[in-house]
C-alpha cells in the first residue's frame, strides 16, 4: 500500500503541472522592443555613414591641398632657380661689362699735353687737386699717359692722424711696369682694390726718368716728392703749407672705381 502511494505522488504532480496554463506573450512589447532596435542600428548606421562621407570628404580635401602644395613649391622652386640665373647671369654681365659700369674718376685726364715731366728719381706725385670727395669709394684702376716706359705704383695718402702737417702714404699697389708709351689703362685685381675714404688724396710712384704728359696752366695741383722708398703708414711727408694756382701741374694720371655703392 505504501509503495502505491509512493507512485501515486509524483504521477498527481505531474498531472497538476499539466493543467497550469503558459504565460501568455505580449506581441506588442515585443515589437515594440524590435523597432526601438531597429531604430538604434538605423542610427549607428547614420552615424557611420556621416562618418564615412566625412572621411571621405577629409580625403578628398587633403588631396586637393597637397596637390595645392606642390604646385606652390613646384612655382617656388622655379622661382629660386630663376632668381639664382638671373644673379649668376647678373654678376656675369657685371665682370664682362665692369669697365662700362665705373662711375667714380678722380685726377687730371690722360691726354697727351703740351710738356713731359722727367722723374729726377724715384718720386711720389700727389694729386692735391682731386682729393676723394665720398666716403667708401671702391679704386678699381687707374689711368696714364706717358712718353716713356717705367715702373709705377698706385698710392692712396691721408692726413697723419697722430701729426700735424703731416701726410702719410696708406695704401701702396703691386708694381706695374708699362713697356709703351701714350694712354694706358691699368686695372686692379678685385683683391688689391682700395677703398678710399673722403678726403683722402691719390698719387703714384714712379721710377727714376719717367716721362708723363703735363700742363703747367694752372688746371692742376701735382706736386712732386723725391722718396727713395715708400711703405704703408710708414712713410711720411710734410703738408704743403700752400699750393700753386697759376702755374699748377697737370699732370696726366687719374684713378677710377666705383662710388654708387655708397
Amino acid at each position: 500500500m505504501k509503495s502505491f502511494l509512493l507512485f501515486l505522488l509524483p504521477l498527481s504532480l505531474l498531472l497538476f503541472n499539466a493543467c497550469i496554463s503558459p504565460k501568455p506573450i505580449d506581441n506588442l512589447a515585443v515589437q515594440q522592443q524590435i523597432l526601438k532596435n531597429e531604430q538604434k542600428m538605423a542610427e549607428i548606421e547614420k552615424q557611420i555613414t556621416n562618418q564615412k562621407q566625412e572621411m571621405d570628404y577629409e580625403k578628398n580635401r587633403a588631396a586637393v591641398l597637397e596637390r595645392e602644395n606642390d604646385d606652390l613649391q613646384n612655382n617656388l622652386n622655379q622661382a629660386r632657380n630663376n632668381i639664382k640665373e638671373t644673379f649668376v647671369t647678373l654678376m656675369g654681365t657685371f665682370e664682362k661689362r665692369e669697365e662700362e659700369l665705373f662711375d667714380c674718376y678722380i685726377g687730371n685726364a690722360p691726354l697727351n699735353r703740351s710738356k713731359i715731366y722727367c722723374s729726377p728719381g724715384p718720386t711720389l706725385l700727389v694729386d692735391f687737386g682731386n682729393p676723394v670727395l665720398v666716403d667708401n669709394v671702391v679704386l678699381c684702376g687707374a689711368e696714364i699717359y706717358c712718353q716713356s716706359p717705367l715702373t709705377i705704383q698706385f698710392c692712396l695718402i691721408r692726413a697723419a692722424r697722430n701729426q700735424a702737417k703731416t701726410m702719410v702714404v696708406e695704401s701702396i699697389s703691386n708694381e706695374y711696369r708699362v713697356n709703351a708709351s701714350g694712354k694706358q689703362k691699368i686695372v686692379f685685381p678685385r683683391k688689391q682694390r682700395f677703398f678710399a675714404a673722403k678726403g683722402s688724396y691719390l698719387g703714384i710712384y714712379v721710377s727714376s726718368a719717367a716721362e708723363l704728359a703735363y700742363d703747367d696752366k694752372g688746371t692742376g695741383q701735382v706736386l712732386d716728392f723725391q722718396l727713395k722708398k715708400i711703405v704703408p703708414y710708414e712713410t711720411t711727408f710734410s703738408e704743403p703749407n700752400s699750393l700753386p694756382e697759376r702755374n699748377g701741374k697737370a699732370i696726366s694720371f687719374r684713378f677710377f672705381g666705383i662710388s654708387y655703392m655708397n
